[in-house]
């Protein structure tokens, strides 16, 4: 709540009109008062493609326009935001860690390995290329406070939406300070994103100083960051999170929401940029 309330005040004066307006923090019962506004889900209306990303390239923008004045009101970092590569590996191992497939019923439970097995293979090539590049001196693994920025946090236009003054963002729970190349990479890999867009449309938001080792650092989190959206999707394989999603998902039964999101990981694990 916090995060989301800090990042809604700052967006609110230095990118105003691409937010809904904050109108009260209730702190004691977490609860963020925000502006009604007339929509539709943008995943839903497909509005001009270059429309969607113009306005989230100019949202970026204005964001990191005055950063020391975004200092002074942005105090903390991003949800997983990591300035270092090997973060987000280690991330990544510990989202595997807690995955399993001894919860599942006979029907599923040798699909749902073959998945495992596939996404384990390529995640022990990423770690080992990774830690190659970083060892050998031709990548940096961490980035500096000053080369972060302020993200959004989940980023995307699944997070957005079409409204009468036209595509406006929402949902900023876990914003902060972040690499601008993870929120670049997120924004093409998220599993809602357009493909289309080509590689890293975000990049348009930097100033031509320090864009070329953004771009650099891109490619360096782009297979580490797509592994980790495959993580996610296959979320349910950590037993509690599947009954957490089950719950809440009209008591849909675990065996079927693990088939869902299987075929989802492999469509996924399939696509390039």
């Amino acid at each position: 709540m916090n995060a989301e309330a800090q990042f809604l005040e700052y967006a609110n004066e230095a990118a105003a009109g691409f937010t809904p307006k904050i109108l009260g923090v209730d702190s004691r019962n977490y609860c963020i008062i925000q502006e009604y506004i007339e929509n539709e889900s943008l995943v839903g209306c497909e509005p001009p493609e270059k429309e969607i990303l113009d306005r989230a390239i100019q949202f970026l923008r204005l964001l990191n326009k005055e950063k020391s004045s975004a200092r002074i009101k942005i105090i903390t970092n991003a949800a997983e935001g990591f300035q270092s590569l090997n973060e987000h590996i280690d991330n990544i191992q510990a989202r595997l860690a807690t995955m399993d497939c001894e919860h599942l019923g006979n029907g599923i439970r040798s699909k749902a390995e073959e998945v495992m097995e596939i996404l384990c293979n390529e995640f022990a090539e990423v770690r080992e290329r990774t830690s190659s590049l970083i060892n050998s001196g031709i990548i940096k693994d961490s980035i500096g406070p000053d080369q972060q920025w302020v993200s959004p946090g989940d980023f995307g236009f699944h997070n957005s939406i079409y409204g009468t003054n036209g595509i406006q963002f929402i949902d900023f729970e876990y914003a902060g300070w972040d690499d601008p190349a993870k929120t670049i990479v997120d924004f093409s890999y998220q599993p809602s994103a357009k493909r289309t867009w080509g590689s890293w449309p975000l990049l348009e938001a930097l100033g031509w100083e320090g864009r070329k080792e953004v771009e650099m650092r891109c490619r360096n989190l782009e297979p580490i960051l797509r592994l980790k959206w495959a993580c996610i999707i296959l979320s349910v394989l950590n037993r509690k999170r599947a009954e957490e999603i089950s719950s809440v998902t009209e008591e849909q039964l675990i065996d079927d929401l693990v088939c869902e999101r299987i075929a989802r990981a492999e469509l996924y694990l399939r696509r390039k940029s």
